[in-house]
């Protein structure tokens, strides 16, 4: 769910997030391999997320149903 999420851009600093989560878990496993460079890359992914909004399904959750959950209300 992780990979697809960020593969289609669909609540993609969360994915990243818990796909660094994923890696940490990996690491304090035993696994070494490439999991730090996961990791790093992981982490300038979840920096870069406040971006995702530009490409992706984001970019449409944030326009259509954001508004929609998050109505303001106005004052009379």
């Amino acid at each position: 769910m992780i990979g697809l999420g960020l593969i289609v851009g669909l609540f993609t600093s969360t994915a990243a997030f818990l796909g660094i989560v994923m890696n940490f878990l990996f690491l304090f496993g035993g696994t070494v391999s490439v999991n730090p460079l996961y990791l790093i890359l992981g982490l300038l992914v979840l920096v870069g997320g406040r971006n995702s909004g530009t490409i992706g399904l984001d970019f449409y959750f944030r326009k259509y149903v954001s508004p929609k959950l998050f109505k303001q209300r106005q004052h009379r």
